[in-house]
Parts: structure tokens; C-alpha cells; sequence
């Protein structure tokens, strides 16, 4: 679901206002359709591994005149603007980025189950209150990180934490849609 509403927000919703293949070329998600296989699965998992990667190679292309009902005009924001209705290419933006921290920043869920790509097992490490010469200081007490290191660690796939938990995450995403199908429908008053 991700992928389609991000793939058809930076293409354009409008017939007549898509953008065209040389101008989808130029954008990171055309290797989504134009590499191998595993070079689109790369792509995608580098553009959902962090909210930051995902807003800058994503969400920042997607197409605000290409989209039905849509000025582009940015002071037209959910709860605010001069008309007090969101913009639909708004609207889009931030379902994308609502449905992509339910699956991959879900704050609800161990950070072993944050991102895309393999990691070394969270571990929560004991904390306590550190000076401000501590916080600015480069160096670790080792005594906090005896034996912790990335090697000794057991690696954990994100995807596969997820998997298990799919049922907090499924309602989750239901409660997204129900959210913003609400304001799409407000729209259409």
C-alpha cells in the first residue's frame, strides 16, 4: 500500500498533468521500475530505512499539481491555511509518512524492529545522569560497553521482528486510514 500511494503520488493522480518518463527518470523512485530486481529492492530499502532517507528521496518528489484537487499551494496544511481544509497532495504526504512510522519507526515496537537493513540486536544499556562534560566528551566508559560490540552481538532482520508483530501494527495501520480516509471524505464537502 506504501509503495502504490507513493508511487502514484510522484507520478501524478491527473491524467493530463503526469509527470513524463524522462522526468520520472531523473527521481530516485524510478529504480523502483527500471533496475533489476535486486537493485529496486535496494532502492526501496534504502528509501524506507530512516524518516529522514524517506521524506528526502520520496515524499519531497511527490507531485503537488499532479494531484486531483490539489493548488500546491503550501500554506493550504491540515488544521490550518486560509480556507482551513487540508490540500490533497498534503494529505498524501502525510498518510505516506504516518503509514511508513507504523511500519518501520513504530515507536510501540522494540527498535530491533525499526528500519530496513540487518542490524546488531537493541540492547539497553544502563542509564544514568551524565554531566554536561560527559555528554560532550567523545570517549565511553568501557565499563558501560564490556563486550557490546557490533561483532558480539546477534544480528536481528527488522522484517522479521515486524512479522511478529503483525497484529499490533495491522491495527495500527487500520486506525491511519480510518484517519485520513475521514479527511479525504471532508474534502469532498
Amino acid at each position: 500500500m506504501l509503495c502504490v500511494i507513493c508511487w502514484f503520488a510522484t507520478l501524478g493522480t491527473i491524467s493530463g498533468k503526469r509527470r513524463g518518463d524522462e522526468e520520472l527518470a531523473e527521481l530516485p523512485i524510478a529504480a523502483w521500475r527500471q533496475e533489476s530486481t535486486a537493485k529496486m529492492l535496494t532502492a526501496k530499502s534504502y528509501a524506507f530505512d530512516t524518516p529522514k532517507l524517506f521524506k528526502s528521496t520520496i515524499v519531497n518528489h511527490f507531485k503537488p499539481e499532479g494531484v486531483a484537487g490539489s493548488t500546491g499551494d503550501k500554506s493550504d496544511k491540515i488544521g490550518g491555511g486560509t480556507v482551513g481544509k487540508p490540500d490533497e497532495n498534503e494529505l498524501l504526504k502525510r498518510l505516506a509518512i504516518s503509514i511508513h512510522k507504523c511500519l518501520f519507526q513504530n515507536r510501540r515496537l522494540s527498535p530491533d524492529c525499526y528500519g530496513t537493513f540487518e542490524k546488531p540486536k537493541h540492547v539497553e544499556l544502563e542509564r544514568r545522569d551524565l554531566s554536561f562534560e560527559e555528554l560532550e566528551s567523545d570517549e565511553l566508559e568501557s565499563d558501560e560497553l564490556d563486550g557490546l560490540t557490533s561483532a558480539s552481538l546477534p544480528m536481528v532482520n527488522p522484517f522479521k521482528e515486524r512479522a511478529e508483530k503483525c497484529e499490533t501494527i495491522s491495527k495500527q495501520l487500520l486506525e491511519i486510514v480510518d484517519k485520513y480516509w475521514k479527511y479525504a471524505m471532508a474534502l469532498q464537502k
